[in-house]
């Protein structure tokens, strides 16, 4: 009887989940590579919040970001998940700022 291959990630990625570290290196590994992924203009909107049971939390700096973020969130997913080399993330959870949150202020725009 022949044996189906399995990737490696795959397996690695059960590994990592039976010694339930598994959200914990997929945190760290997105983290470590959030503009890469996203792109300068929208990590430069955008704030990792966390990652747990296949969904990512991001905080937006303004509202309108939130539905940019909505909007692509199916491509988003996508990067994200190939950037992991498997089906990590299922939803992205945006958050908006807060009324009285003080806006982040972006390097490159005329601010100090």
């Amino acid at each position: 009887m022949a044996h189906r291959p399995i990737a490696i990630n795959q397996t690695l990625w059960q590994v990592l989940d039976s010694l339930k570290i598994k959200d914990e290196i997929c945190s760290r590994m997105i983290q470590k590579s959030w503009n890469d992924i996203l792109g300068v203009t929208l990590a430069r909107n955008a704030e990792y919040q966390g990652f747990h049971d296949s969904v990512l939390a991001i905080k937006v700096v303004h509202a309108a970001w939130q539905k940019e973020f909505k909007r692509y969130e199916k491509e988003l997913i996508a990067k994200f998940n190939t950037y992991l080399g498997t089906r990590m993330i299922t939803k992205i959870h945006v958050i908006a700022p807060s009324f009285g949150d003080k806006k982040t202020v972006r390097k490159g725009r005329g601010r100090k």
